[in-house]
């Protein structure tokens, strides 16, 4: 849930960008439409953060071979 709430706020960001690009060619953005950027932006960073920093104690043991049995992916502690 996590990875669709950050693509939501990259495709809004890129959406709005594109979109304002469109509508007023040759113009420079306004101070609001500047100041909603900077929060996407600070939505994005902060969720990257959150999911980044939120696993802590946890290690990940990739798959590995034991005794030539495939042994899966763990996540734990």
């Amino acid at each position: 849930m996590p990875y669709l709430f950050e693509a939501l706020l990259f495709i809004g960001f890129v959406g709005a960008f594109f979109a304002w690009r469109e509508l007023h060619p040759g113009m420079e953005p306004a101070r609001r439409f500047l100041i909603l950027a900077a929060v996407f932006v600070m939505f994005s960073l902060l969720g990257a953060a959150w999911y980044g920093f939120g696993r802590r104690g946890e290690t990940y043991i990739p798959a590995h071979m034991e005794n030539g049995v495939l042994v899966p992916a763990q996540s734990g502690r």
